[in-house]
């Protein structure tokens, strides 16, 4: 049992400090991948939930493409053609059918996705670390709980639990630290500067 407990906490602490180190790489990944979704994978005439999604990010954050509505020119989609969907057009030209074709850029959303989509990771990161407090609570709790259980039905084993407290405790101070970590980084101005209205 305590194997399983420490076995699990070492797995937390590697995700937790991979999600630290590679938070700086979080941009250019996104960044990476939605624009490889788009060149590759969109397909503007069958059932795909990507086109899916896409509208829903252009129509909810206001915005075109990854970087800025070039990026859906001469995609597999529409070979050949410097088109865009018609979620990228503004609200006042939905109804207009040649708004996502060619000629047209004064009716779309002028600002790609990229910062916005980020952004909104980064407001919701606090969830991320809520959960890990909260599993390190009940770890830590647990733990006394497992202790005097084994001292009560098995007095005479001598099993001395204080080091599986101890890196309890060590997984709810890394949490907390994780926590004010993102906390800080949420509220920066790094982060901020995401925002087209600050």
């Amino acid at each position: 049992y305590f194997s399983l407990v420490i076995f699990l906490f070492v797995v937390e602490f590697l995700f937790a400090t991979l999600a630290f180190v590679f938070r700086e790489n979080l941009g250019g990944t996104l960044k990476e991948e939605l624009t490889e979704g788009i060149k590759v994978h969109y397909n503007a005439t069958g059932s795909n939930s990507l086109e899916n999604i896409w509208n829903h990010i252009h129509k909810e954050f206001h915005c075109c493409g990854v970087t800025n509505y070039e990026d859906w020119y001469l995609i597999e989609a529409w070979p050949g053609k410097r088109n865009v969907p018609t979620s990228c057009c503004l609200p006042e030209f939905v109804n207009n059918t040649g708004c996502g074709h060619e000629g047209n850029q004064d009716m779309w959303y002028p600002s790609g996705c990229v910062d916005q989509v980020q952004m909104w990771f980064v407001e919701r990161l606090h969830i991320v670390g809520i959960v890990g407090l909260v599993v390190a609570f009940i770890q830590i709790i647990q733990q006394p709980l497992a202790n005097l259980c084994l001292q009560t039905w098995a007095p005479d084993t001598g099993h001395e639990c204080h080091e599986y407290f101890l890196l309890q405790l060590f997984g709810l101070i890394s949490s907390m630290l994780l926590f004010c970590t993102v906390r800080h980084k949420r509220t920066s101005h790094t982060y901020k500067s995401y925002d087209p209205t600050t």
